[in-house]
């Protein structure tokens, strides 16, 4: 199965946006720490009409109003963040571990 895990997964409601990169990284990380919820290859997975699973990206864009969280994924990542999500041997440890890098950025850059 192509996205195994994702059938049991309920669908999220909607997400209140944010200017801030750090807030939106936050909640990004922990929607992604379910290893379920993590996906490649698009932005977002739709499961009944209800967002169930992303990548980075899409994530980010889920709480973010600006594209800064991607800037600072992508400077964490060392190359554009879709690349690194994208590629086949990128891990879900990777992800996360891209995530905390970023976090550390956007807080210094405050």
């Amino acid at each position: 199965m192509k996205f195994q895990g994702i059938e049991r997964l309920g669908g999220l409601r909607y997400a209140e946006q944010t200017n801030n990169p750090v807030e939106a990284l936050v909640k990004a990380r922990r929607l992604l720490s379910d290893r379920r919820r993590w996906i490649k290859h698009r932005y977002t997975l739709h499961r009944g009409g209800s967002p169930v699973a992303f990548c980075a990206v899409g994530a980010c864009n889920r709480y973010s109003k600006s594209y800064a969280p991607q800037k600072y994924l992508s400077l964490a990542a060392g190359k554009p963040v879709v690349d690194v999500n994208d590629n086949p041997k990128t891990g879900h440890a990777r992800i996360l571990a891209i995530f905390d890098k970023a976090i550390r950025l956007a807080k210094e850059d405050k």
